[in-house]
């Protein structure tokens, strides 16, 4: 249901495909399952389409031992690594503008948080966003999540240069 109200499909599916990352986290489908389907469209995606692969896990799972990236991070510290992941993006303009001011509730985050801000400007909400963000740095989340500085950087590049091309499961 979320994903109908939210996003306006009912039956998500990643276009491994047709992205240039693929994203899987932790106990993902995929884990450990050689003949499903998702798997295989992944390995295509790797293979034929030349995503770059990422597994963000503490396990080395199969799907782990043929990642680009994998980060094995200190388990729930990955909550971490992606508003980090965020704070990159839009630190450096890389958030697809046009879909968050659709379907985030930004006016209401406006609202609430900066009441003091005009709740209609998009811009100022990117600016707050930016500001609240700014303390979830690489280094934050490499001492969260027990990893190099290095891999969380790595991803966030990674996923920055995807674009609307990141597909997660």
């Amino acid at each position: 249901l979320g994903y109908t109200l939210w996003g306006g499909y009912d039956r998500p599916s990643p276009d491994y495909a047709n992205a240039r990352v693929i994203l899987l986290i932790s106990s993902h489908l995929e884990t450990g399952h050689y003949f499903n389907p998702h798997a295989q469209r992944i390995m295509e995606g790797k293979v034929h389409g030349n995503a770059k692969l990422v597994v963000v896990d503490p396990r080395l799972s199969n799907t782990a031992s043929h990642a680009d990236l994998w980060i094995s991070p200190w388990p729930g510290s990955e909550a971490a690594i992606f508003l980090a992941v965020a704070s990159y993006l839009l630190r450096e303009g890389k958030v697809d503008r046009e879909y968050l001011e659709r379907w985030v509730n930004w006016d209401v985050y406006l609202q609430r948080l900066h009441p003091q801000d005009p709740a209609d400007d998009f811009d100022v909400f990117l600016t707050r966003l930016t500001e609240d963000y700014a303390h979830y740095t690489f280094e934050y989340a490499a001492a969260e999540a027990h990893v190099d500085v290095a891999q969380i950087q790595e991803l966030a590049e990674l996923v920055a240069e995807a674009g609307t091309a990141l597909a997660t499961h």
